[in-house]
């Protein structure tokens, strides 16, 4: 009985230690994924940014084209 209980005893801490192993695994990948998130908020930041000066670049240059238009025929 008492090599039983041993054998019991044994893979029942194997099983914590897993569970244990897994579970260090997940709060890890919970870090990872909240810092994955924070990276691509950052990014979609910088996107908007990006895309509003392309888009008031995009403007000037058209407001530019106008003016030498508008003097071209003048």
């Amino acid at each position: 009985m008492h090599a039983f209980a041993a054998a019991y005893d044994g893979v029942y801490r194997a099983g914590l230690n897993a569970f244990g192993a897994a579970d260090a695994v997940f709060l890890n990948n919970a870090d990872a994924m909240k810092g994955f998130k924070l990276n691509l908020n950052l990014l979609l930041k910088r996107l908007r940014i990006l895309l509003a000066c392309m888009s008031q670049c995009m403007q000037h240059r058209q407001a530019a084209r106008v003016a030498s238009a508008y003097v071209g025929f003048a």
